[in-house]
């Protein structure tokens, strides 16, 4: 992953109304928490580290199944999942680079300071 978005970090990262707590792996709209699975979480923090480039196929299940073969509808699943809880309908967020794999869309502020502990 890329410089300040390794899910191991103490960062803060924004994108619209969402703040990614690595951390703790949360995701936030606001003060509300979704309800993601840690290998959608994974994901999330894949396209989120890469955030304007195309990340592959290979590469996000490299992700979210290390050292495991799953088929790509898992993470066509993973992705169908991310997209109806951040409430992307217009896939505006996770972009679909169609027969290569998938891009995150709105930028990024990886220097969110933390007002307040998360949940």
């Amino acid at each position: 992953m890329a410089e300040g978005a390794s899910p191991h970090t103490g960062a803060i990262v924004a994108f619209g109304p969402f703040r990614l707590v690595p951390a703790q792996q949360l995701v936030l709209d606001g003060d509300r928490q979704l309800a993601l699975g840690s290998r959608a979480f994974d994901i999330l923090m894949a396209l989120v580290a890469r955030a304007g480039e195309v990340v592959s196929k290979a590469e996000l299940i490299a992700s979210a199944w290390p050292d495991t073969f799953v088929e790509k509808s898992n993470l066509h699943n993973l992705v169908y999942q991310l997209r109806e809880a951040l409430d992307d309908q217009e896939h505006s967020i996770i972009r679909t680079a169609y027969g290569f794999g998938f891009s995150f869309g709105p930028d990024v502020d990886r220097d969110v300071p933390q007002s307040r502990p998360p949940l």
